[in-house]
Formats: C-alpha cells, structure tokens, sequence
C-alpha cells in the first residue's frame, strides 16, 4: 500500500470511529435496563399492572444533550387481551423525565381506579413522591386539596403557582415555581388527561437550580442598556466589503421585560434577565433599525447585544458581546476524552504510516 493509500484508509477509520462514538453515547445503557426502567414508571407511577401485557421495545434513541444530560428516548408498546398501549419515555442521565401515553384501544388495566381526574392526580403524586424518594412531590399534590372538579384553577402557595385548565374531555394540571415576583423561572412539572387517563407527564422541577434573585431594577436597567449601546459596533457586508457601524443614536427604548435564561457554563442553572429593545434613529436606518439587549437581573452584567438588522442587512459575524447568550446545545458533538485520544492515535498511526510506507 503506498503513502497516499494508507492516508486515505487511515482518515476513514478515523471518520468511522468519530461516528460511532457520536452516536453511541458512553455508558449507554442496555435493552434491559431501559425496559425495566420504563415499566418501573408504569407500574409504581402510573399504576397499570404490567405484568398483564407483553411488553415489545420498538426503539432507543440518544437524540441530543438536553440541559447537560445525556438524553435517552425509549418507544414501547404493551400488548394484553383488555387493551394495548404504546409509550414512549424520556431519560437524562438515566433519571426519569417525562412519558407519553399516545392513543389506544380499550381501557388500560389499572390497578386501582380513581374517581376523577383530581383523585387520579393526587394518587399520582404521591406514587411518584414514593418512586423518586422527594418529599417535595407530595407537597406538590397537597395543592391539589380543596380545588373542585372541572373548574379552571390558579392558586399561589409561597413559590409554587398550580394551573389547572378544565375541558369536558381534557384536563392539565401544571405546577410551577414562581420567583418573588410571580415569574415562571422555567422550573415545572405537567400532568395531561385525557378522556378520563393519563396522556403525559414531564417533570423538569429536578433539573433545574436557581442561581441570583432579581435585584436590578427596569430604571436602572434602562440606563445601563443606554450606556452599553454606547460602547456597541457591529459589522455588516455592503458593497462587497465588510463595514463597521458605531455611535448609535437610540429614538426609542421598549419596556423591560424581566424572565430566566440557562447559564452558558452549566446548563442546569437558571438566573434572572431582563430583555430590551432599543430603536435608533435613521442614521443607520437603511441597514440596522436597532437591537436587543440581554442584562443579568441579579449583577447588572451586559450578557449579549443582538443587532436587528433591515431586511436587505447581512451581518458579518456575530455583535460584541461580553459573554455569550445562552443557547441549549442540542445535537452537538462535544469531544470527550476518548475522542481526543482517539484523534491523537490517528495522527500517529499517520505519522508512522507516511514515514516508513514510501
């Protein structure tokens, strides 16, 4: 084999290799594993008797990194005499998520069998405070006291929000966790009826930590949105070149509007922001009309200014920025050690490939 050859073999091993360990997480788990872990959720959460139906695993799938977990979806179907069901649950890092019960005939084989929809909830609620050992999901249900029937539902209890929306054949119930000042901070967990049984169920409130309390006020925001603006400069392409567009002059501002974005570093902290608009004159009109800014509720600190370009405006690259906005990277190969390792084999297997096959 020449030089060019083994050059050749050895960058499709390498390509292969990256694809499979792209593809196949470490530490994935088995068949098995995924199937007991599925049916443990229908038997001790859900409470349909399990052992009445023959269980077929049709897929496992790791589509992406949610939130920093290793993701993995499992797609079922259950088969006995009285009805059948297909299922299809999600796992991060081996930690149950959320499950959707799609359409089925007949009526699932239930070990107990609620009165209403209500009854059903709280009964799920604390099966699922006794599968996952946290006592803050009985708490959760305890919410459920007092609420009547077929009735829309808000109620506040220190940081928790319960939502209950009421149709004749649907019923969701969310409970959310709410700052001091009543924002959803993205902390939540969903339970979907319909026709009388469970459809779904995800449960996020475990993912997420809350780092920083809104301390910023929307004046003060407003004046260091002002003085960023200032300091800004983006770049555009026009006439087949790159050009620099600073000292912008603001004519508007929009209000503030204050929420909770994922940190950058750890994608499982939440912090409070404040986002807003800010329109400039026609100085730039005819290429940048203004842009929106993105500023910690907690510190002050400038996170992104984001240009909003006219409709003929091409950006060349991205705005300056202080640090980078946030974004859940979904899909994203990130090289691990192995991989790293397996590059560093490549290159020498290269090496020595070329240095002595002449």
């Amino acid at each position: 084999m020449n030089r060019n050859g083994i050059v050749t073999f050895s960058i499709i091993l390498f390509l292969g290799v990256t694809i499979c360990m792209a593809t196949v997480p470490l530490g994935q788990t088995t068949d098995n594993t995924t199937q007991q872990k599925a049916m443990a959720v229908l038997d001790k959460v859900v409470d349909i008797d399990t052992t009445a139906y023959t269980v077929v695993l049709n897929k496992q799938q790791y589509p992406c990194i949610y939130s920093g977990y290793q993701q993995l979806e499992a797609f079922f179907d259950l088969f006995s005499s009285q009805s059948n069901i297909s299922a299809s649950f999600s796992f991060l890092d081996g930690k149950f998520h959320q499950l959707y019960l799609y359409d089925h005939p007949g009526s699932p084989v239930q070990k107990q069998v609620e009165s209403s929809v209500l009854d059903m909830a709280k009964s799920f609620m604390d099966r699922y405070q006794s599968y996952t050992g946290d006592a803050v999901y009985s708490e959760l249900g305890a919410l459920l006291d007092g609420v009547s029937s077929n009735e829309n539902v808000t109620k506040i209890a220190g940081n928790v929000q319960l939502d209950i929306l009421a149709r004749p054949i649907y019923q969701e119930l969310r409970w959310k966790y709410i700052d001091e000042n009543g924002i959803p901070v993205g902390k939540e967990i969903a339970l979907i009826y319909v026709s009388g049984y469970l459809r779904s169920f995800a449960d996020n409130w475990w993912l997420y930590k809350i780092e920083g309390t809104p301390k910023i006020s929307s004046e003060e925001i407003t004046n260091i949105a002002l003085n960023a603006i200032e300091e800004f400069s983006c770049k555009i392409y026009a006439d087949n070149k790159t050009i620099t567009l600073a000292d912008f002059k603001v004519s508007a501002i929009g209000d503030a509007s204050l929420n909770y974005l994922y940190d950058e570093v750890d994608p499982a902290i939440l912090y409070p922001a404040w986002h807003i608009s800010i329109e400039f004159d026609n100085t730039h009109q005819n290429s940048v009309s203004g842009a929106t800014i993105i500023i910690r509720a907690d510190t002050g600190e400038v996170i992104s200014i984001r240009a909003m370009p006219t409709n003929n405006t091409v950006l060349a690259g991205d705005i300056t920025v202080t640090r980078t906005s946030n974004v859940i990277f979904s899909g994203l190969f990130l090289p691990t050690p192995l991989f790293i390792a397996a590059y560093l084999l490549f290159l020498l297997f290269v090496f020595i490939s070329t240095d002595h096959f002449v």
